[in-house]
């Protein structure tokens, strides 16, 4: 039951769709509403204007290139997923998830999603884009102070920003049995497929972590930070059986070929609150289509308890999508033995 939990909220890959909808464009930014096949998807309210702009399964950022006109740079779901897109010859690849946690006797309990957003056509095109939301997972949190920030997207990278703060719609138990795992609220997650070295979407874990902090009265304190690397060839399980805490802001899923496919290395970085460690979690596929890779960074001041109402935390993030290409590293985690 814990494994089918833990992966339940990566398994979604593609998003079958019956009609599109322009609801957005100043000439750098459109969006485009999806409407899903699937009636009981939760659903996108959007808003031009002020102005209802109707509901949809999912939305498609475009974004307007010089030489190749607008071209898909993010899909946002209604269930959760956001997947950030590079022009061709990239194909689109892993998918990000926002904020979810173990709750005591429950369970996990699925990624916060996107529930609406407003645009307004008014102001510099070429600024990034601004919009702001709401967010809930339909159960337990909810966010009525989403802010996104996308940038001017490059052919080599995609970026959002987004500020929200998490409050309890009724009372909830944060289970922290899962401390030593560092598995018990996922600030946000990166999901991608692994079959195997010659197969796959995303294929090493890196962070920065502290190796060392001195401090003394004379000239206060030092600091020694370096890079660690883990391959997920062989790996199977809970990726880092000791986690350090981050040294940095990113925590990156990357793709160190441009074979199989070229798909985007993704990296998300944790800005606020602070104190986190990352961890990753790979599970046993059959096939080269379905997430079974999820990397997180766990939230080290969670409190195990929160009343209705009560705020959590404010949460602030940006999620990345690049090129492959394959990371410098201090040191790296030996893989396991075949």
């Amino acid at each position: 039951m814990k494994f089918r939990l833990l992966m339940a909220g990566a398994l979604v890959a593609a998003w079958p769709a019956l009609a599109d909808t322009n609801l957005f464009d100043n000439g750098t930014w459109s969006v485009i509403g999806v409407e899903g096949s699937d009636p009981a998807a939760h659903q996108i309210a959007v808003t031009v204007d002020k102005q209802p702009a109707g509901a949809y399964s999912e939305l498609v950022l475009q974004f307007n290139f010089a030489g190749i006109g607008p071209t898909p740079t993010c899909q946002i779901s209604g269930e959760g997923p956001i997947r950030m897109l590079l022009p061709a010859p990239s194909v689109p690849g892993g998918v990000f998830y926002l904020s979810s946690y173990w709750e005591c006797g429950l369970g996990l309990i699925r990624p916060v999603a996107i529930t609406e957003l407003s645009f307004q056509t008014k102001g510099n095109a070429k600024s990034p884009l601004k919009v702001t939301g709401q967010l809930s997972n339909f159960d337990s949190l909810a966010s009525s102070k989403l802010k996104l920030e996308f940038f001017p997207a490059e052919t080599n990278r995609v970026q959002v920003d987004l500020r929200y703060q998490l409050r309890a719609t009724r009372d909830i138990c944060v289970d922290l049995s899962g401390h030593d795992n560092q598995d018990e609220f996922r600030v946000a997650s990166m999901a991608a497929n692994y079959l195997s070295a010659a197969s796959n979407q995303n294929d090493l874990v890196r962070y920065t972590r502290i190796q060392s902090k001195n401090c003394d009265p004379w000239t206060g304190c030092h600091t020694s930070r370096g890079t660690f690397c883990a391959d997920l060839l062989n790996e199977s399980g809970y990726l880092y059986p000791t986690s350090h805490r981050l040294g940095g802001p990113t925590l990156a899923l990357f793709h160190t070929q441009p074979v199989p496919a070229a798909t985007p290395t993704l990296a998300v970085d944790f800005l606020s609150p602070h104190g986190f460690k990352p961890q990753a979690f790979i599970a046993p596929v059959s096939d080269d289509v379905t997430p079974n890779v999820l990397v997180w960074a766990n939230w080290l001041k969670v409190k195990d308890k929160y009343r209705s109402r009560h705020k959590l935390s404010s949460f602030h993030v940006v999620l990345t999508a690049r090129d492959p290409d394959k990371p410098a590293c201090d040191q790296t985690k030996v893989p396991p033995a075949p």
